[in-house]
């Protein structure tokens, strides 16, 4: 059983909202499909429509004074979800072919993995993707039903734009949703290539002291037992090592086509929340400034929170993910079943880097010391990162400098609106 075969029923339901345009045959392989490739050019004639007729029925949805900061502000926020879902659909057909090629060198890593290393099971629990799109699901249509409940006794209009809104929001977090599996298969395998780096040891000195209780009536014979002890661990833990940087390479591919692969639309989701996050918490830090009494600021304050909360939501997943994954923190059921034989079972996987020059070396052996540094060159240059089209790394620094500029701009515009307000 592949990746695919597990990841099959969310495939298809990102196939249906046209970003995931290529087929998966019979035997789990996926493969460019003429019809899948036609449905995601109607995907992006089709979110064309309500992109242009934003422009024309913000009136309709919203107020007739357009002076109204409100206005304002919900107006260009449904301008920025519909903009973003072309966005979205046109990047997923345009980088269709990476999207393909990265599916394609996953299968080849857990061939390399299952077959080459051996004593390694991949996680692929259909069950586990099918709970987590439920959840993701059964959590927007929540907000959904929560966000129309706060809104009562409001006009028709209001609804109207909240329905328009959410809905084509709802492809953003579908999108957001399949980068946090691409991201999440990675470091599944950044996780056992750690875990299996650390059981390599390359020092023919440190063999040389495992070997005891040997009980042979001729020295000779205890000596070319060593030897031959030594020189075959040392074949097979070298060849492991050569096998580990091969696959780092691999993980590296598969790190770079996931940025080439989500790199705008990623952006473009990002600039979305963080407006959508500045501007309800202004609204809320005006509902406390303004409302008298405490019931309507808690009412204000949690539909704002509810409105904003998808975006929050997407936004810390996304960087908890890339976070994990440039950490390769290693998940302890994982290290247990590959160390299932051993008594003292790793509990957690350090870098690559950090278990790549905690090796034990024989450094008079030019070859192994010539490979040690070329791949810790490797290991520099090919840094695992994930990025929005190159502006900015996606990790949890990414929420501080979030948290950061809100901050800001909520000082700067209450300022404004309280001088504006004490002048009038």
């Amino acid at each position: 059983m592949n990746q695919i075969y597990a990841f099959m029923p969310t495939l298809k339901v990102f196939q249906i909202f046209g970003i995931n345009p290529f087929a998966v045959n019979k035997n789990f392989q996926p493969e460019e499909s003429r019809n899948w490739k036609i449905y995601s050019i109607f995907c992006i004639a089709f979110s064309i429509l309500p992109l242009s007729a934003s422009w024309y029925d913000g009136k309709l949805y919203l107020a007739e004074d357009k002076s109204d900061r409100g206005f304002i502000v919900d107006f260009i926020q449904l301008l920025g979800v519909r903009l973003t879902h072309l966005i979205i659909v046109f990047e997923a057909f345009y980088q269709q072919k990476l999207l393909l090629e990265y599916f394609v060198k996953l299968y080849e890593l857990d061939m390399i993995i299952e077959t080459d290393i051996g004593g390694v099971k991949i996680e692929r629990n259909r069950g586990k993707h099918l709970r987590m799109l439920m959840t993701a699901a059964l959590f927007y249509v929540g907000v959904l039903l929560v966000s129309l409940v706060f809104l009562m006794k409001r006009d028709l209009t209001i609804y109207i734009y909240a329905i328009s809104y959410l809905l084509s929001y709802l492809i953003s977090c579908f999108r957001y949703l399949q980068y946090f599996h691409c991201v999440w298969f990675i470091r599944q395998r950044l996780i056992i290539l750690n875990a299996k780096f650390s059981e390599i040891e390359i020092d023919n000195k440190n063999i040389e002291r495992k070997v005891k209780n040997l009980k042979f009536i001729k020295s000779v014979d205890v000596l070319l037992y060593k030897n031959d002890l030594k020189s075959q661990k040392y074949k097979k833990n070298f060849e492991l090592l050569i096998l580990m940087r091969k696959m780092y390479n691999k993980v590296y591919i598969l790190s770079t086509l996931v940025n080439y692969s989500f790199g705008f639309s990623l952006l473009s989701n990002i600039a979305n929340d963080f407006f959508s996050l500045t501007a309800n918490s202004y609204f809320i830090c005006l509902s406390m400034i303004n409302s008298s009494e405490l019931i309507e600021k808690i009412f204000n304050g949690v539909r704002s929170f509810l409105w904003c909360s998808p975006h929050l939501l997407n936004l810390i997943l996304a960087s908890i993910v890339c976070h994990l994954t440039i950490r390769t923190v290693s998940n302890q059921k994982i290290c247990k079943e590959i160390n299932s034989n051993k008594k003292n079972s790793l509990k957690q996987s350090n870098k690559t880097g950090l278990i790549l020059h905690k090796l034990k070396v024989d450094y008079n052996n030019e070859i192994q010391t010539l490979f040690i540094e070329q791949f810790s060159l490797q290991l520099l240059h090919q840094k695992i990162q994930f990025n929005a089209f190159g502006f900015f790394n996606l990790d949890l620094s990414l929420l501080y400098t979030i948290v950061a500029a809100i901050t800001t701009y909520l000082v700067i515009l209450i300022q404004f609106y309280i001088s504006g307000r004490d002048s009038s």
